[in-house]
């Protein structure tokens, strides 16, 4: 929906006498972790928790939609997608530990988070190193890694409703269950402003060494590719057929001793070829079906098609990304 006149002035005369910082006309391109998306109306960074609240509390009141965004590392914004407001987290990053908890303003990087808390012997994010994205957005989705998730941490949130009301909520009220709660799946309505951690002390060296076995093994499926969202689908469930098939590629690869490439991308490209999804190839990780690289153009248009191949070939419509269009 477009911006009234009216719309436009009153939001540019809010954002100028609360000195909150802002962009025109901007590329999403230049702000979105796969550099995807079109062009946002304005471009709007508060720079602290206060801020946030001012004008998400302003722009709920006026009944004028937005969309709050941090990393992005798990949103993916499609090409002709033209939002009027965005409001980025991203400045809102400072970081308080004391004795019993860890507070942090929404835009806290998981990364920098969870690594300062190892360095400091403080336990539960040797699991959470690598994870990107933004503490507030880890609440939301509930990130996790193997069997740890964010929300066995957390003490409690500031949560801004849609009426303009602050309340304090504490992981029941959030209904977490695996990599979702009641945020994500929009049954609540509002924004994070502040996220309490439990701090709860152990020994550095023992937690620095999970995390670094973490973060090898990490590194092992994404291979650095930046331009990934991470698992783009949860619970991937191939037939039996295609289970055994597998199985073959593996035997065979090892006894043939292909050279170049390796046994997970010989058999991705037998589960494609056999399945009719060949031109999915370049982009689909080799090590986990579930991800995919947005590493041109045509992984845009690809993309339904890979939307199809996860729901005939690996039997799930689960998305855990967010999508923007």
């Amino acid at each position: 929906m477009m911006l009234l006149d009216n719309e436009l002035g009153m939001i540019v005369l809010f954002l100028t006498e609360n000195s909150i910082p802002y962009e025109e006309h901007v590329e999403l391109k230049k702000k979105t972790w796969i550099h995807r998306g079109g062009c946002a109306r304005y471009f709007i960074s508060p720079k602290d928790t206060l801020q946030l609240q001012r004008i998400c509390s302003w722009l709920y009141l006026n009944k004028i939609e937005f969309d709050l965004i941090g990393h992005t590392s798990n949103l993916y914004f499609v090409n002709n997608y033209n939002p009027n407001i965005v409001v980025s987290t991203r400045s809102c990053n400072k970081i308080e530990i004391e004795p019993s908890y860890i507070i942090c303003e929404p835009g806290v990087g998981v990364i920098k988070l969870s690594r300062e808390c190892v360095k400091l012997g403080v336990s539960g994010f040797e699991y959470l190193t690598e994870l990107p994205g933004t503490v507030a957005a880890a609440i939301y989705n509930n990130s996790s890694c193997k069997s740890n998730s964010i929300s066995s941490l957390l003490e409690s949130i500031d949560f801004l409703r849609t009426d303009g009301v602050i309340e304090v909520l504490r992981p029941d009220d959030l209904g977490f269950t695996y990599r979702n709660s009641l945020l994500k799946s929009k049954h609540l309505k509002g924004v994070i402003l502040t996220v309490r951690l439990r701090r709860v002390d152990s020994d550095p060296s023992y937690l620095m060494s999970i995390a670094e076995s973490n973060k090898k093994a990490r590194k092992a499926i994404f291979d650095n590719n930046v331009k990934s969202l991470g698992c783009v689908f949860d619970n991937p469930r191939l037939s039996l057929f295609h289970r055994i098939i597998l199985r073959f590629c593996a035997i065979f690869y090892r006894l043939v001793r292909f050279r170049g490439g390796s046994v997970d991308n010989f058999k991705k490209k037998v589960l494609l070829r056999i399945s009719g999804y060949s031109e999915l190839e370049p982009y689909i990780c080799d090590k986990s079906m579930i991800i995919y690289n947005w590493d041109d153009e045509d992984a845009d248009r690809l993309f339904p098609l890979y939307c199809d191949f996860a729901k005939k070939v690996l039997h799930t419509s689960d998305l855990e990304i967010e999508i923007k269009k």
